[in-house]
């Protein structure tokens, strides 16, 4: 019985033809989702999947292969253009990329350099330092290239820069590198740096290894850094072999990212001790309730704690402030429940309403950051039926914005007198932004009104059925914008009603300058010049030059036949 795998499929042409086709479509169909795409000569370059064939069959990509790719040579030596038919920079700077590519080898290095005998390196720091921010030999210690650094350096003794070399080879973790320079007894390319970047980063073997072959040392950010990242053995053996000790930031930051272990560890280990900043930023309640015991007067529950948590969302952390702060005078918890409310953290604010004989209360931020960050209308209810909370007009135009309707009507039930968070910008934000409820109801409930800009932003964005409300039912009215950026944002629709109810008056040729250059484009324009409000004299050099430069034949080819 003959076994189907992967190799027999390819080796049919169908079905291997089949196959790259299929890839290539989804790949352009992936292409032409993306949303951050780039322009270059006002032509839209994604970030599509090339097919070596594609990429051979332009004289432009084909050093991409080297630079790019990264490729064998296997695959790269049948389309490498003729050495003399590239600059030598343009050599220089490919194989140097090449070489600090994760996927280069050495052997495609050496061909490479059989194909550019001339390759120097040195051009790097004299020439390219526009193209590369940092030394050969640090780029390749990024990497871990040990056998293509090892080979650099034999080639060119004395031309490639080594400053660095080592602590970025530690920071990386290639202690290969590091290893290289020792067996060639080289003393070059190391500093502090090099421990203190392996400590920060977990590299083990590396902080051993330069604490025992290297006399660079460290300084006390080692250990702070290493406590901070919750790497615990090389904290424990920085304190067991080395004398740079630490600062409190070791525990400082071993306790904001929960590192319980380090800090507990710290503190009976170590003399430095902790900060505030510990305790307030206190990632757990195991690390908090600890540091809260051995605490001294100058580090305990604060209320500026308490509203860190609060804003976190622990209530956990929240209930054991409370327990330490309930006895103190002069406790102020406004802003722990503003900033529960910013973040939408509803059980806080009823635990600290509920747990609190004080007369508690809250600032405009709590209702104004709520409605910002649009958490659910049970937070404002209660913030406003237990606390009495206010609110500023930022937070009804924020609900305007969002289309927020619960909550427009929620304020204008409790708070239809306060005129100084009522105004104009709520309806326009609601036009501007399509909530079609919140325009009527604010005309038919509220005396506010609103402005021309209402109307101008609703038909610039193509929301008709609040274009013609507005129209029939305020008498606002709206400017050349409406039409003009109406035009230029392709809403068709309502160009025409525009048109239709007396409202195209003063269009400029502002309204030529369209986003795109698709069909429903060109239909807005020939429409604005076949109901005369646009004539020829508006088609200056500055729209054609608009539509040739982007792209935009049709529309052109349409305005320069007029």
């Amino acid at each position: 019985m003959i076994q189907t795998n992967i190799i027999t499929i390819f080796r049919n042409v169908y079905l291997k033809q089949l196959i790259f086709n299929k890839v290539k479509e989804i790949s352009n169909q992936i292409a032409t989702n993306i949303q951050h795409n780039k322009w270059v000569n006002n032509k839209r370059l994604v970030n599509r999947s090339k097919s070596g064939k594609e990429i051979s069959s332009n004289n432009s990509r084909l050093l991409c292969m080297i630079t790019n790719y990264a490729m064998s040579w296997d695959f790269i030596k049948h389309y490498l253009p003729p050495r003399d038919s590239v600059l030598l920079d343009r050599r220089v700077q490919a194989i140097t990329q090449y070489c600090t590519h994760p996927n280069a080898s050495l052997s495609t290095l050496l061909h490479l350099l059989e194909w550019s005998p001339d390759y120097d390196p040195s051009f790097i720091t004299t020439k390219m330092k526009c193209i590369f921010r940092t030394s050969l030999s640090n780029m390749i210690a990024s990497v871990g290239h040990t056998d293509i650094l090892d080979h650099l350096l034999k080639r060119y003794p004395n031309k490639i820069d080594l400053q660095h070399v080592i602590d970025v080879a530690a920071e990386n973790g290639h202690l290969s590198i590091i290893e290289l320079f020792l067996h060639y007894n080289r003393t070059e390319g190391c500093t502090k740096l090099a421990l203190k970047g392996a400590a920060r980063f977990g590299h083990f073997e590396i902080v051993k290894f330069l604490h025992f072959n290297r006399t660079e040392g460290c300084d006390q950010e080692t250990m702070d850094q290493a406590s901070s990242n919750g790497y615990f053995e090389i904290v424990k053996f920085l304190n067991l072999n080395r004398t740079e000790g630490c600062t409190t930031d070791a525990i400082d930051k071993a306790s904001i990212n929960g590192n319980y272990n380090i800090v507990e560890w710290l503190y009976f280990n170590r003399t430095e001790g902790f900060s505030q900043y510990a305790i307030n930023f206190a990632n757990s309640l195991e690390i908090l309730s600890f540091l809260q015991r051995n605490s001294t007067h100058h580090s305990s529950s604060t209320t500026e704690a308490m509203e860190i948590s609060a804003l976190n969302g622990r209530l956990d952390m929240v209930q054991f402030h409370h327990k330490y702060l309930s006895t103190m005078e002069n406790i102020n918890y406004s802003k722990a429940i503003d900033y529960a409310s910013s973040n939408g953290h509803l059980d806080i604010i009823k635990y600290l309403f509920n747990n609190n004989n004080r007369n508690i209360s809250c600032t405009e931020m709590a209702i104004d950051d709520a409605i910002f960050y649009n958490h659910s209308l049970d937070i404002i209810s209660y913030l406003v039926e237990q606390l009495k909370a206010k609110c500023s007009s930022h937070a009804v135009d924020r609900a305007a914005e969002l289309g927020r309707l619960d909550i427009i009507q929620y304020l204008d039930k409790h708070y239809k007198e306060e005129t100084s968070i009522w105004t104009f910008g709520a309806m326009n934000y609601a036009a501007q932004f399509g909530h079609f409820e919140i325009v009527k109801f604010l005309h038919f409930n509220r005396t506010e009104g609103c402005t021309v800009d209402a109307m101008d932003q609703a038909s610039s964005n193509g929301f008709l059925e609040i274009v013609k409300f507005l129209n029939l039912n305020r008498t606002e009215g709206c400017t050349n914008y409406a039409i003009i950026n109406a035009s230029r944002n392709g809403k068709g629709k309502v160009v025409e009603y525009l048109y239709e109810n007396g409202q195209s008056g003063g269009c400029t040729n502002q309204a030529l300058f369209v986003v795109k250059g698709t069909h429903k484009y060109l239909s807005v324009v020939k429409y604005l010049f076949a109901n005369n409000i646009l004539d020829n004299q508006h088609i200056t050099n500055d729209v054609t030059s608009y539509y040739s430069t982007r792209g935009y034949y049709e529309i052109l080819d349409f305005v320069l036949s007029l």
